[in-house]
């Protein structure tokens, strides 16, 4: 057995003075875990768009259907320019851009954005994104999305060309 030893441990100055210092680099560093999950969500929304619109664009090509994308907040209905919650892909078989009953859902994807916002401005006002059945193009559906975080000046610019290709361009503003 060891002998009891009552100079073993930290004095209360000294876990006073360790506390302190952890408090100090621990309000130092939260800023910083902020904007680096805001960096995350803006990587994330970016790579899960561009994978929506390239799977919807293969989808319209292959069934040679009617493929719509819209925003949604409950995965049974558009919605106009909600696309911070919930984007869905559909076969949209009787042209009218509203998900029925006999529709079929191909794909759904939750965004539940914290840090930014997105937009889409497309090229004829319209809040959804079709995909032709001819030839699975967006032809007068393409537009961009904007992602703008204005707490950490991040801004994306998702653009949906004419022939259904996703590029990205980081802007100055949003």
């Amino acid at each position: 057995m060891m002998p009891y030893n009552k100079n073993s441990g930290f004095s209360l100055v000294e876990t006073l003075a360790i506390i302190t210092i952890l408090a100090i680099i621990a309000s130092i560093s939260v800023p910083y875990f902020h904007i680096f999950f805001a960096k995350q969500e803006a990587i994330q929304t970016i790579r899960t768009l561009n994978g929506f619109l390239k799977s919807a664009k293969n989808e319209a090509s292959v069934r040679h259907a009617r493929i719509v994308i819209c925003s949604s907040s409950n995965y049974e209905q558009c919605e106009n320019n909600n696309w911070n919650n919930k984007i869905i892909a559909f076969l949209d078989s009787n042209a009218n851009r509203k998900i029925d009953h006999h529709d079929v859902v191909l794909k759904t994807e939750s965004l539940q954005l914290k840090y930014g916002q997105l937009s889409w401005k497309a090229a004829l006002n319209s809040p959804n994104i079709i995909f032709n059945q001819e030839l699975g193009l967006p032809i007068g559906y393409n537009g961009s999305f904007y992602y703008c975080n204005h707490t950490h000046a991040i801004y994306h610019k998702i653009i949906l060309s004419k022939m259904g290709h996703v590029r990205t361009e980081t802007l100055d503003n949003c």
